[in-house]
């Protein structure tokens, strides 16, 4: 009987692209990264820790899939329809 494991990892952290995508890839396996980018004064303070946009693009071209998790990662139940619609509209233009 075959079984099926879905991955996902959020939130484009570097560790993601440095460790876990070589590991994957080298075992087979496909997933899916959730991106955000975050508000700028936190990306600014955190950009060691996350991925740009060309990493991105790599890990595309590697074949995994890449998915929005929202520009800022805020708390969309304290959002109203459109500001929500803004979120994940700007990181479709980003990706």
């Amino acid at each position: 009987m075959m079984r099926t494991v879905i991955l996902t990892f959020d939130d484009a952290v570097i560790s993601q692209y440095e460790n876990v995508a070589p590991l994957l890839k080298e075992l087979g396996f496909g997933a899916t990264f959730f991106i955000c980018r975050f508000k700028d004064d936190w990306r600014a303070k955190n950009e060691r820790f996350l991925m740009t946009g060309g990493q991105i693009r790599e890990l595309d071209s590697a074949g995994f899939e890449i998915a929005n998790h929202t520009w800022n990662h805020p708390n969309l139940r304290q959002l109203s329809e459109p500001q929500i619609e803004q979120e994940l509209s700007r990181l479709n233009d980003f990706l």
